[in-house]
């Protein structure tokens, strides 16, 4: 009779090691679960603030096409060689006549 005593106070104290083993688990999985979501929303957060960053930026940029495309224009417009116009080419070629030939070979040393 004292073995089976004996053998059901074993079996209570290894199933209550048990049990605390389990909930000590269960509460480490709860704990990193908690941690997950957390970083989740977190991350969730600083996306959503990107987003609405880039979208302000997108919707400023398509306010200004008409002021970015005038100055895109001007800037061509100053860099882009301009035709001559006949009175020009006239003007130049008494130049020309009256200043003689030119060269660009160095003077003789």
């Amino acid at each position: 009779m004292k073995n089976f005593k004996l053998l059901g106070l074993a079996v209570v104290l290894s199933c209550s090691i048990c049990c605390a083993n389990a909930e000590s688990d269960i509460e480490q999985l709860k704990a990193q679960m908690r941690q997950m979501q957390e970083n989740f929303e977190r991350v969730q957060r600083e996306q959503r603030q990107q987003i609405e960053a880039l979208t302000q930026k997108i919707e400023s940029l398509s306010h200004q096409p008409s002021s970015t495309n005038a100055a895109v224009a001007l800037i061509a417009g100053t860099n882009a060689p301009t035709a001559k116009t006949d009175e020009q080419k006239k003007l130049e070629a008494e130049l020309a006549a009256e200043l003689g030939p030119q060269t660009n070979a160095p003077a003789p040393a």
